[in-house]
């Protein structure tokens, strides 16, 4: 409080890979008034928040002698420059008139119907021939059912129909572009873009990783789908959507028919920016990784092919989720994880129902623990009754040491025995071919060999 400087927090979000991703730095004005602005949001824990940094935030003018002010973010603006993008992206699903009914329908259901519909299109290959009024499909004629030049097809329009869609619209500001196995997070994704900027107008390509090239200068891993802004469309296609399916295609063929590659040298030979954004998951996470990518402001999961994984992960990040049953969430924790004080459980641990993989450690629960504990204290009056006791975490590190040093135990005796059985075998065939070993065994058979008559002496050379 003696201290006249006002105190920029940066709020740090981590997804479990990949470094630290700086949110809106908060300031506050000495004496500090710990009470956040509501759109802020809750600041987490002080191990979350291991640097000060400063910002480029703009001064106001000084509400009183010997005080300065920064400016808080507001709910519509950024401490990095660029306003809110809420509902000024556009997002384009590549799909295949197989999945119409199901993944699409899926993503309908859940994420998708919570987007205005001139927000959403998939990008197929035949025309939609239901009658549910909410589909938004493209038809094409691309390749149906191929994964290869069809997959390269479907991409290049979908970059020609966000051209068209961004000379229609002059408030869009962004595209995303994701497969049809994906469940998306809109409001995470458009808190993240509204943290880029553009400061050299050279058009930003977002993606997760980049790498994965065949035969190609540059390539991008696009299963955690990738954004583009208004700057990197207009370069891209550089007003002759035509030219550019076919430098599509041409790569396609060059880069070993991937289209996310394919697609990524479309936009570097453009001269678009590429830059590496956090918060999608291309591949699936083990049960750990899953809880860990909740504590950052993750917005996208691959591989989310059934409908319970995706009802799952929707009542997760908007439903009001499972009562937090201490009694019946301890030994179910493989299949139920916590967020923001909500509980989901899935029906059980098959493959189909969770939308990650099972694998057991103290950390995993530690994280689901410490969730579970808080959304049940939110919930209802907390007594010394209600709550079950949980295993302390040494408890729980004695359990895996022991499972441990067990399956190392079992593993020590067998890889013991196989020692041994080798080295009496090689013993074994390293003596019986030699003459007395071989008198023993006949010996020991009762079948002696013959005595071989003893010749006459031997005359030593030179003797007379």
């Amino acid at each position: 409080a003696a201290c006249p400087e006002p105190l920029v927090v940066m709020r740090i979000s981590h997804d479990g890979q990949g470094p630290p991703l700086t949110g809106p730095p908060i300031a506050l004005q000495a004496p500090y008034d710990w009470r956040l602005p509501p759109d802020v949001g809750p600041l987490r824990t002080l191990h979350d928040m291991q640097a000060l940094a400063s910002s480029p935030l703009e001064r106001q003018a000084p509400s009183s002698p010997g005080t300065r002010r920064l400016s808080v973010p507001s709910g519509n603006e950024s401490a990095f420059g660029n306003e809110s993008v809420a509902g000024r992206v556009h997002y384009f699903m590549t799909t295949d008139s197989n999945f119409y009914g199901s993944r699409v329908k899926m993503a309908l259901d859940t994420f998708a119907g919570l987007l205005p519909k001139d927000r959403f299109m998939a990008i197929g290959d035949l025309p939609y021939e239901g009658d549910d009024s909410r589909f938004n499909v493209l038809a094409t004629e691309c390749e149906p059912h191929s994964h290869w030049e069809g997959s390269c097809c479907k991409y290049g329009k979908a970059l020609a129909q966000a051209y068209i869609m961004f000379q229609r619209d002059p408030t869009l500001a962004w595209a995303y572009f994701f497969d049809d196995d994906m469940y998306i997070v809109p409001r995470n994704l458009e808190k993240r873009l509204s943290w880029e900027r553009d400061p050299k107008d050279r058009g930003l390509l977002l993606a997760q990783h980049f790498g994965c090239h065949e035969n190609c200068d540059v390539g991008m891993c696009a299963g955690g789908g990738f954004a583009v802004n208004r700057r990197a469309v207009i370069r891209a296609v550089n007003g002759n959507p035509k030219r550019m399916q076919a430098d599509m295609m041409r790569y396609c063929s060059e880069c070993g028919r991937w289209s996310d590659v394919a697609i990524a040298n479309v936009y570097f030979f453009a001269g678009v920016e590429f830059r590496t954004i956090q918060g999608s998951h291309p591949w699936r996470l083990g049960k750990s990784q899953f809880d860990m990518s909740l504590l950052g402001l993750p917005y996208a999961y691959h591989y989310i092919k059934t409908k319970a994984q995706m009802d799952l992960l929707h009542r997760l990040f908007t439903g009001p989720g499972d009562p937090p049953d201490l009694e019946v969430a301890y030994p179910r924790e493989a299949q139920c994880t916590c967020f923001e004080g909500k509980v989901v459980c899935a029906q059980s641990t098959w493959e189909s129902d969770i939308p990650w993989t099972i694998m057991h450690g103290t950390d995993q629960r530690r994280l689901f623990y410490t969730c579970l504990a808080k959304a049940h204290a939110k919930q209802i009056a907390p007594k010394a009754s209600d709550f079950p006791t949980p295993p302390p975490w040494e408890e729980l590190a004695r359990q895996d040491e022991r499972v441990r040093n067990q399956d190392g135990g079992y593993m020590g005796w067998i890889i013991a025995l196989s020692t041994l059985s080798l080295g009496a075998w090689l013993l074994w065939r390293s003596c019986r071919r030699r003459p007395a070993f071989a008198r023993v065994l006949a010996l020991g058979r009762g079948k002696l060999p013959e005595p071989q008559s003893a010749g006459p002496p031997a005359q030593r050379i030179g003797s007379p």
